[in-house]
């Protein structure tokens, strides 16, 4: 309970917000809606389904639907096939925002909230810095416009502890223990909880 305080006390402004949560099914999004209805925060679920995964990402989106209906809130699901390969991440990044905008406004939602913690923070932070960037040149994962972070003041391990402490349920992305990808080297390996 004190990580909800905490939530709330920080995140005073969203209390009259009708936020669209990007929801992936993991740990971090998912804390995020028990976080956003224990407030009584008005939200609905947004999930995209890349289809890179197989069955898992069906499992996902399964998942993220029985997530809003236990919530009662709106599902927005979005199958959007891509191909793996170079800028992958960037493609999907895209096409998710695009889509998100679309929903704000067909839906009258004021906020997108996404659920990245301090933990994110810091891993941009680390890899922005090994790509050469300027401290002052890094983009911020704070609030930006009609994005708002609201667990960004947060650590991994808060969230975790939370989720077992209120018995909620997650989906794992196995492709997180892959150190294919510059970040999760500095996930799995350089930060640590």
């Amino acid at each position: 309970m004190k990580l909800l305080a905490q939530f709330l006390e920080q995140n005073a402004g969203l209390e009259q917000a009708k936020i669209l949560l990007a929801f992936s099914s993991g740990l971090d999004s998912r804390v995020l809606a028990d976080l956003l209805y224990s407030a009584k925060i008005e939200f609905q679920i947004a999930h995209v389904n890349y289809q890179l995964r197989g069955d898992d990402s069906e499992l996902d989106a399964v998942f993220a639907r029985d997530c809003a209906s236990r919530y009662n809130v709106p599902f927005h699901y979005l199958e959007a096939p891509i191909n793996k390969g170079p800028g992958i991440q960037e493609k999907a990044r895209s096409i998710r925002y695009d889509w998100f905008q679309s929903l704000l406004s067909e839906n009258q939602l004021s906020h997108i909230a996404i659920a990245h913690h301090l933990d994110d923070a810091i891993e941009t932070g680390l890899i922005n810095w090994f790509r050469g960037m300027h401290l002052m040149q890094f983009k911020s994962l704070s609030n930006q416009g009609l994005v708002t972070r609201p667990l960004i003041t947060f650590r991994k391990n808060d969230l975790l502890l939370y989720a077992k402490a209120n018995g909620l349920e997650w989906r794992e992305d196995v492709s997180n223990q892959s150190n294919d990808y510059l970040r999760n080297i500095l996930r799995n390996q350089v930060i640590t909880a």
